[in-house]
């Protein structure tokens, strides 16, 4: 049985460098009947918060990567001393912590059938700090054995990690996992990483991005010209071949291009989801809609104005607006067909938007109009008469 983990760190939010490996983990295990597993590598009591363990778990829901099992590494110590005693190249400090080096210089293995050879020039590591709390080499390596993961998907710049985690499971005579390095996600030529302050998940779902906008921008990351869409249910077609190990730049252009066409395919989906004004909204302005929280802005956008003063040319484009559009249903060809033959028609969408709507924003004035419906109708009237 293939089983795999993904294994974050509490110390910050989720963001596409880290949440690739959950996906690429995942999608194995799915993909073969397997098992994924969440592993939190809370070890480290000075950079562990639990508002972000929670986050994590809240991400994955979000994306929904289900996991098959639930480990936290700060209670499982005790195995960690029990693999300890069996190392040969382990040594106790005299401040209690113990530390391992690295007696041969060079190591190999075989990934995608390719053979990496690393030198292996390490100086000493500390494995247990004098806390008594294990460190990530060793304690991540440990809980891959007794966890019997099969598979491990990580960025490329730990492939140093990988060489001594590897080093260490040979001291143990333990089986080795099939390793997979894949492409960094990078901003400016810089990784995406928690401590570079990267846009995290949360923020993603909060302006309106889709998962599944996330999922398909990620497994297009590293390949040429793709622009392939990825749904939760349909992640079999991947082919892991395909996977590079080349930095990819990131794009927010890209990101909402994604977003744009999965929001096209969910259409209907969303549709029962959303009531009364913000149902019409994305109807009417499904074009200018990129993440749903452009739905909120156009809201905002629309308004009503009181106003005292008009000049006379007002009164008339109004006057002739009431009587020849809404004696008819609000239908868009009717409007069409009325602004054809309406006079100085650039002066009136000029003074309905600013009648209307907030800002000079380019909102189209024909689908303000259905909106508004016959919202419109009260406020000519007051206008015009009162």
């Amino acid at each position: 049985m293939k089983i795999t983990r993904f294994a974050p760190s509490p110390s910050g939010k989720l963001h596409l460098g880290n949440i690739k490996s959950a996906i690429l983990s995942w999608i194995y295990s799915k993909n073969r009947n397997g098992k994924f597993y969440l592993r939190i590598d809370d070890t480290n009591k000075k950079t562990t918060n639990l508002k972000y363990v929670n986050q994590i778990i809240t991400d994955l829901n979000w994306m929904g990567i289900k996991y098959n099992k639930k480990f936290f590494q700060s209670k499982r110590k005790n195995l960690y001393i029990k693999y300890l005693k069996n190392l040969s190249y382990s040594y106790k400090r005299k401040d209690g912590s113990w530390g391992y080096f690295f007696k041969k210089k060079k190591i190999s293995w075989y990934e995608n059938n390719k053979k990496i050879s690393f030198e292996t020039n390490f100086n000493p590591i500390t494995i247990i700090r004098k806390n008594k709390n294990p460190t990530y080499n060793f304690c991540s390596i440990i809980d891959d054995i007794d966890m019997k993961i099969t598979n491990i998907f990580r960025s490329v710049d730990h492939i140093t990690n990988t060489a001594k985690q590897i080093y260490i499971l040979r001291d143990l005579n333990e089986k080795i996992p099939n390793f997979f390095h894949f492409s960094n996600i990078t901003s400016d030529r810089k990784k995406l990483s928690k401590r570079l302050g990267s846009i995290s998940l949360k923020y993603y779902r909060k302006i309106g991005f889709l998962p599944e906008t996330i999922l398909s921008y990620i497994l297009n990351t590293g390949k040429n010209n793709s622009d392939e869409l990825f749904f939760l249910n349909k992640v079999n077609k991947f082919n892991f071949k395909n996977l590079k190990k080349s930095p990819c730049e990131f794009s927010f252009d890209k990101m909402l291009w994604f977003n744009k066409k999965i929001l096209l395919k969910k259409k209907p989906i969303l549709e029962k989801k959303f009531k009364k004004n913000k149902l019409k909204v994305f109807n009417l302005f499904f074009s200018r809609i990129k993440v749903l929280s452009d739905i909120n802005k156009i809201l905002q956008l629309i308004k009503f104005k009181n106003v005292i003063r008009l000049q006379k040319k007002n009164f008339f484009f109004f006057f002739y607006f009431l009587l020849e559009i809404y004696k008819e249903p609000f239908l868009k060809k009717n409007i069409n067909f009325f602004f054809k033959n309406l006079p100085m028609k650039r002066d009136f969408f000029k003074f309905f938007r600013n009648l209307f709507v907030k800002k000079l924003n380019n909102l189209p004035v024909v689908e303000v109009i259905i909106f508004l419906g016959k919202k419109i109708n009260t406020v000519l009237y007051k206008i015009l008469f009162i």
